[in-house]
């Protein structure tokens, strides 16, 4: 009986054993993006969640709803079916970087903002300058993080022979 559960297991991973559930790499020259797996992308404008990736027979599993089915199964895709792949960056680092721009202009404009308010040399001028800096700052940031995050609709890759090749 152990020799059963021993050929069965060897048969089960050499069946489900070949795609591997590893990030991939789409590359156009010098330029690379990494895909890793439970990302939600888009291939050929249809919505799924990238699962794993079989190099040997170049298929991707991927995860979608089937809506005339009603139910959610894993959905496998010829590297030659795929025309175009678009996804997005993680909310956070979005976020940041939306944050820091508006940090930085929002800094900017605080400061010359309030540096024509001053025309004599008052004992506070140099602590409402910082301030202003830091106030505006913090405004500038959150209002790019907003910005950023509502407007920044991520990459979209073409898939072909001269386009961006999956690696």
């Amino acid at each position: 009986m152990k020799h059963l559960w021993v050929i069965l297991f060897v048969f089960i991973n050499f069946c489900f054993g070949q795609f591997a559930k590893e990030s991939f790499s789409i590359v156009k020259g010098e330029n690379t993006f990494i895909i890793i797996p439970n990302k939600k992308i888009k291939i050929n404008d249809n919505s799924v969640i990238y699962k794993s990736i079989d190099y040997n027979n170049k298929k991707i599993m991927v995860w979608d709803y089937n809506l005339i089915k009603g139910i959610s199964e894993n959905v496998k895709i010829d590297f030659n079916q795929i025309k175009s792949i678009t996804f997005k960056d993680d909310y956070f680092y979005q976020a940041l970087e939306g944050f820091v721009r508006g940090l930085i202009l929002g800094g900017i404009a605080g400061y010359f903002l309030l540096k024509d308010e001053f025309d004599d040399n008052m004992w506070y001028e140099e602590k409402w300058w910082g301030v202003s800096v830091l106030r505006g700052g913090f405004i500038g940031g959150l209002v790019g993080m907003v910005i950023w995050l509502n407007t920044n609709s991520g990459h979209h890759l073409k898939i072909g022979d001269n386009d961006w090749q999956i690696k």
